[in-house]
Parts: structure tokens; sequence; C-alpha cells
């Protein structure tokens, strides 16, 4: 995941109808027609992921920040910083480092009465992991501090953590974060085809299923209710409301959904379907073009679940890889 999509304050979707009420499905602004002029084209991505197929990858699997509760709603910088850049190691569920700071812990379950008692920023992860399948009934799974009498970015000397989620605390702020396999994941494949570009997404918004992609691998919109998991609910999508929805392909098992924003500023997010909804804290944002700089940016999707996000900016052009593991997590691949 981009980290620009997890620091949005406002869901994307919930800004839907606020946004553009004057345009109309098959309609783009002139910024967007502008960017069109100039598309990687089919053979341009395949040579570059030919390219990038040859490179050699250490990818490690590692703890990473999804997104943050604060039942004040209150913002410091610094307090925020620490949690997006919090180094966390975990050693057979006994040995926690934090920025270094080690820490001994020991599995353990809390009573569910208790822990909403206690805890101030409980409701609000409760319904959080209840949203993605993960539900307390009457315990709650915790690591609890053995070597320290002292909360270390802890809660009553103990943290929340599921295996795959971990929760940390500091100054009012609950951080959840999320254990991302990237080892033994695997690399682009020099034989993986091209399946779906940025450019397709356009040609099929304008006449449906009008690229050669969506027609070579039967792409087209998709018109029944998609649900997304947000921080306090789950949300039903409309597909009729400013925004375009394709069905691409099946990664590792779970469905690729296109969502391209016809809004001021073009935007397309790329989500991974499973547990019956897309989740909000694990999608692709790509930014055709913005209104406060000069940087655009395209996309393309391989068979072999690779995305590649070309970023351009002045002279200046980068080209950022993603894959998406066997759990379904979108993951950077450096």
């Amino acid at each position: 995941m981009r980290k620009r999509v997890i620091l949005l304050l406002v869901s994307f979707f919930s800004l839907l109808n606020a946004l553009g009420e004057n345009r109309t499905l098959g309609t783009m602004s002139m910024e967007a027609v502008k960017q069109q002029q100039h598309p990687m084209t089919a053979k341009q991505w395949e040579s570059l992921h030919v390219a990038y197929a040859a490179k050699t990858y250490q990818p490690k699997d590692s703890w990473e920040y999804i997104t943050d509760f604060d039942p004040k709603m209150k913002w410091d910088e610094a307090t925020q910083d620490l949690l997006l850049n919090m180094k966390i190691q975990l050693s057979g569920d006994t040995l926690l480092s934090l920025n270094g700071q080690k820490i001994s812990v020991k599995r353990a379950k809390r009573r569910l009465r208790m822990k909403k008692a206690q805890s101030p920023c409980f409701s609000l992860l409760y319904n959080y992991f209840a949203n993605r399948g993960i539900r307390f009934y009457k315990t709650v799974p915790v690591l609890q501090i053995k070597s320290s009498k002292c909360d270390i970015y802890s809660e009553h000397l103990e943290y929340i953590y599921t295996g795959d989620y971990l929760v940390l605390y500091h100054k009012g702020k609950a951080a959840i974060y999320k254990y991302i396999r990237r080892k033994d994941q695997g690399k682009p494949e020099a034989t993986a085809k091209l399946v779906y570009t940025m450019g397709d997404m356009y040609m099929d918004f304008k006449k449906e299923g009008s690229s050669e992609h969506a027609r070579k691998y039967n792409i087209r919109p998709y018109k029944e209710v998609l649900v997304k998991a947000e921080h306090y609910s789950n949300y039903a999508i409309n597909t009729n409301w400013n925004f375009f929805i394709e069905k691409l392909y099946h990664v590792n098992g779970f469905p690729i959904f296109a969502c391209y924003n016809y809004n001021e500023d073009d935007e397309f997010l790329l989500y991974v379907y499973r547990n019956g909804k897309i989740d909000e804290d694990n999608n692709l944002q790509i930014d055709t073009f913005s209104s406060y700089n000069d940087a655009t940016e395209d996309f393309a999707m391989f068979s072999d679940g690779t995305v590649y996000i070309k970023i351009k900016e002045g002279k200046n052009t980068e080209i950022e890889v993603y894959r998406i593991n066997k759990q379904g997590d979108l993951y950077r691949l450096k």
C-alpha cells in the first residue's frame, strides 16, 4: 500500500457525492485527456517488465503500519511520525523489539468485558477487526509485558495481538500494524502477460469493453454491489456514483478490482477482494495528474500479480513495483 493512501483522513468513496456532481459517466477532465496523449504503450510496459524480472530481489517479511485511532481526534506530528516509522521485530511471541528496545512478553487472553471497560480505544479497534473477519467473543488475544512494570507503547502492560495484527499505544493513540509476508512470495516472471493498463481503463470507460485487453480477458464493468471495509463500518458501494469499477482477474485466488474516480483529479484505485469485500487499507492509488504539482502517474498489471506504477515529475521518472502475496496483501517489492 502506498503510504499517502493510508494517511487519508477521509475515505475516498465518502467524498464521491460531494465532488464533481456535474460530471457524467463517459466524460473526462481536460487534464485527463492531455495525460492520455502520451501513455505507456503495451510494448513499453512489456519491455519494462522483462527488465524488472531480471533484477535480484531480497524481500523480507516485516511489520507495517496500517492505521491508527484516537478517540480525542487530536493531531500530534511527532506522535504520528513515531508510529509511522516504528521498527518492530517479534521473535517466537516471547521477545518484542520496538525501535531497538527489547521487551520480554508472553501470549495471554484478556476478558472482553474488562478490555472494553479499561481501553478508550477498544470499541474502535473491535469494529475495525470485526470488519476484517477477526471477531473477539469472550476474550481478546494479547501480548503481556513480563520484563517491565511500565508501559512501553502498551496499554495496561499489554498489546492486542492476533498473530497477523499488533496494536501499539502512544499518547492516547492506538496504532495497528500488520505482518506483511514478502519472503518466498515470488518475483516478476519474464513470461507473465500484460493484463491491463491505465490506458485500457480510459478506453473502456469511454466505450465498454473497447480495449484490446478487455476483449482478450473479458474485462467488463462491475455492476453489482461492492462492499468496502472502512475503519468503523462496512460500506456498500453503488457503482453509479461518479466512479467506474471493473473486475479484472485473480491473483493467488483473490479477485482484483480497479476503480476509476473521474472527479477533479483523476485517480485510480486497485483493490484486492477478500473476505467478501475490498479494504480501504489494502489498495494502491494512482493519480493521473495533480492540481498541486506537475506529477503524472500511470500503471500496468501483469498476470503474475506484478503491478507497476510510473511516476513522472518534471524530468524525474520513478517506477514502483508492487506484488500481491498469498494472504492477499499488496506490498512494495524492492
